[in-house]
């Protein structure tokens, strides 16, 4: 299963001038690592001729502190969204609740 996460971009998460474009990223939490990976990323903005379109995008055309906050901002969606410890049944199983 893969999730969907979309962010703007800041001055300085990308080694070229995309800020204020947005990023969306498909994501997945990879069976052998059990940690995030990316499947494949899309920019809307502007291309070289002042035309506004989603267009592929690649991780390592990124700055280093924009990949690191992108993992960031993986992590903590997944967590947050998508993890079994989000549901509320897990909770409720956690805390004692619905147990016969």
């Amino acid at each position: 299963m893969t999730y969907v996460f979309e962010k703007t971009f800041g001055k300085f998460d990308s080694s070229t001038n995309f800020e204020g474009n947005k990023l969306i990223v498909e994501y997945t939490l990879s069976s052998v690592s059990n940690g995030i990976k990316i499947v494949e990323m899309w920019r809307i903005g502007e291309d070289e001729w002042g035309d506004v379109k989603k267009q592929f995008h690649r991780f390592n055309w990124m700055s280093k502190e924009g990949q690191a906050s992108l993992m960031e901002d993986l992590e903590r969606d997944y967590l947050d969204n998508h993890s079994v410890m989000a549901h509320p049944d897990f909770d409720a199983a956690m805390n004692g609740l619905g147990l016969s």
